[in-house]
């Protein structure tokens, strides 16, 4: 039970073998002596299941796999590729139904082992061996000898053994009866359980035959005689059970029989310490070469993911993690800039340090220490590293709610150690006849490398003294403030941002798209959501989405008819408000695709009257693509002064972050925006 059941942390057996087949981890261990027999009967018996813990040294996610039989719902996928065991054993509920533990003993590992390609021989060795003399209808067999009675046998030649000295049997009683001294086999599993049965019973005896000087009641003669009969019974299959081990030794002893064998220790490997986790100079010290320390580096972030706990009131952990991995694997820096971070504002020193920090409160020598790996003043990573756990630029929280469909919906890039994104585009490869043995025509594509610079947003809060002494645990509070904030500053830029300086450019900015008039001047038509879906090409067509207001969508549900054709049947004249969806945040589908509400887009009734006015969008979403440098960090002021300079008994919080957002152009935009017609 990994150390929760009777026996705590004690070994029970010393693997021997360790190994991965077809089915799974396979392995094969020796039982110490002194298992408990209830231990032993439950394993014996198939009670148990089989049970790891293992630390993941190299995993895969897929957080959008595709469907297939084995995962119809196209649910998240982890790959795990390698592991390092450190304990494993029988438990009573395996995680795995599959996952099962078996015992054997050492005569059927060794005939099994050596007789297993002649089969004739074994039948002859099973049927030269002794009749049980706990099967009823041999009931009447002699026992075996005690095993330094007899002499070796024959390497070949099984016979019975002779008969031991077996102590006089009482007077036999009519078969049933309670006085019956028919040697009935004793059901005890193991030989130490039937020694100890033993002695139990002749303690027994010994306590009657000392409490009745002379002959005994009926009722105590009764109960006499049935535990003589056991007794006799029990040496009997226990002098059974020796005979046969000696003669497997003795056949172990005989050159020809015997197999070396080569035993290799088994991987243990000991769980790491907090200490050792974000023990970076440890790390360094401990590593022969550059890639080791960043891989050392990259494996103890993984191992702080892998027991964080994110206080994100919406947080999905193992969404998180995969998250994460992902960042360290495919977006890190050479030098490791993000497993450093992560590191660093992951130990519990630096947690305590920050939550001082924004109360006013003075650090122990200790945390000063954590604190200076991570307050710098560059201008990257200026100001105190927010502790990952809480940093929506590191983990999807904040902006990846479901009010704001872009983060959700569109394509999102981290970048670490620098400022700039790259990409790569390209146009569409046109496939043509050709007049044989005529030249090849160059038919594209046309590659591009669409380059974005984030940009620097913040966010600045105030707060009392009292507040501060009041809250404990203010840090994971205002964490979740200003990512509210941080959502809702991205939200409307990302709608409407004008791509100018600072800014992101907006997906309903006029010429972020290229944009398809309505039909009519100053009107919208049901015919235009047609002209729409039409004009967008093909190759965009198959992950296209809408986006709009709630207000836009409303005008569209207007133009529905009973036979549902742009809602598909359903009942389009209820919106649910914005949830996770795997159909847009409305829960709806236009046209069969789904629809995300965008609460900054245009949504007051005049703007399907108004000319030029951009009112939806229509396309592929990872057209759109926001960028984040990954880490945020927080400025702590003090004390904050009025006006006329005197001290308000606040402190101020400055959070500041970087990214932007704007579509990539192709040639052919993957987006079309409806334009009501000037």
């Amino acid at each position: 039970e990994h150390g929760k059941g009777t026996l705590g942390n004690t070994p029970i057996a010393v693997p021997t073998v360790m190994r991965e087949d077809a089915t799974g981890p396979y392995f094969e261990a020796e039982l110490l002596d002194g298992v408990p027999p209830l231990v032993l009967d439950g394993i014996r018996r198939g009670a148990y299941g089989i049970s790891y813990r293992f630390r993941v040294v190299k995993e895969d996610w897929q957080p959008n796999p595709r469907r297939g039989p084995h995962n119809p719902e196209g649910l998240p996928e982890r790959m795990i590729q390698e592991a390092e065991v450190y304990e494993f054993g029988p438990v009573v509920w395996a995680a795995d139904p599959g996952a099962d533990v078996a015992m054997r003993s050492l005569t059927d590992a060794y005939i099994l082992d050596r007789f297993a390609s002649e089969p004739a021989r074994l039948a002859e060795i099973i049927d030269a061996m002794p009749a049980d003399p706990a099967l009823p209808d041999e009931a009447e067999a002699q026992p075996h000898p005690e095993p330094e009675s007899r002499e070796p046998d024959p390497p070949i030649d099984v016979p019975d053994p002779p008969p031991v000295e077996a102590a006089p049997e009482p007077d036999p009683a009519p078969a049933g009866s309670l006085d019956s001294k028919e040697p009935d086999t004793m059901e005890y599993i193991s030989r130490d359980e039937k020694v100890a049965r033993i002695n139990e019973l002749k303690a027994e005896l010994t306590r009657k035959a000392v409490e009745y000087p002379g002959v005994l009641p009926a009722d105590v003669q009764t109960a006499w005689d049935a535990d003589d009969a056991e007794v006799v019974a029990l040496e009997r299959d226990v002098a059974a059970w020796d005979a046969r081990q000696a003669r497997v030794l003795a056949l172990a002893e005989n050159a020809e029989n015997t197999r070396s064998a080569v035993y290799s220790t088994p991987n243990i490997v000991k769980t790491k310490s907090v200490t050792e986790i974000y023990d970076i100079v440890g790390m360094r010290s401990a590593s022969r070469t550059e890639e080791d320390f960043g891989q050392a580096l990259r494996d103890n972030s993984m191992r702080s993911v892998e027991t964080a706990i994110f206080p994100h009131p919406k947080s999905a952990p193992d969404e998180f993690r995969a998250h994460i991995a992902t960042l360290l694997d495919e977006k890190d820096t050479p030098d490791k800039e993000l497993a450093r971070r992560i590191l660093v504002t992951g130990s519990p020193v630096y947690k305590r340090a920050f939550a001082k920090a924004v109360r006013g409160e003075s650090l122990s020598p200790e945390e000063s220490r954590a604190a200076a790996l991570a307050v710098t003043g560059t201008t990257t990573t200026g100001g105190w590293m927010v502790p990952y756990v809480f940093d929506p630029t590191i983990i999807p929280i904040g902006a990846h709610t479901s009010i704001n469909p872009f983060r959700s919906a569109c394509r999102v890039e981290t970048i670490v150690g620098g400022n700039k994104w790259v990409g790569v585009s390209a146009t569409n490869v046109a496939a043509i006849y050709e007049t044989e043995s005529v030249a090849a025509t160059e038919a594209g594509p046309t590659i591009g490398e669409p380059t974005m610079t984030v940009q620097r947003a913040s966010a600045f809060v105030s707060l009392s003294r009292e507040t501060l002494q009041d809250r404990p645990d203010i840090a994971s509070e205002l964490s979740v403030l200003i990512q509210e904030g941080k959502d809702t500053l991205e939200e409307a830029q990302f709608a409407g941002g004008t791509g100018g300086t600072v800014y992101p450019l907006g997906m309903f900015y006029a010429g972020a798209f290229t944009a398809q008039d309505t039909a009519a001047q100053d009107t919208v038509a049901l015919g235009d959501l047609y002209i729409v879906e039409a004009t967008l090409p093909l190759r965009y067509q198959l992950d296209a989405a809408w986006f709009m207001s709630r207000a836009t969508l409303r005008k569209f549900q207007a133009f529905e008819t009973g036979g549902g054709q742009l809602f598909g049947g359903v009942n389009y004249a209820h919106t649910p408000y914005p949830n996770a969806s795997p159909i847009g945040n409305t829960g709806v589908t236009l046209l069969g695709r789904p629809v995300w509400e965008v609460p900054s887009a245009v949504h007051a009734a005049a703007d399907f009257t108004t000319s030029l006015r951009l009112i939806a969008a229509y396309g592929d979403p990872r057209r759109y693509v926001i960028v984040d440098r990954a880490g945020m960090s927080v400025e702590m002021i003090p004390n904050l002064f009025d006006g006329a300079g005197k001290p308000t008994g606040q402190r101020g919080l400055f959070a500041f972050w970087r990214n932007t957002a704007r579509p990539i152009i192709d040639g052919t935009d993957g987006m079309i925006a409806m334009r009501v017609h000037d």
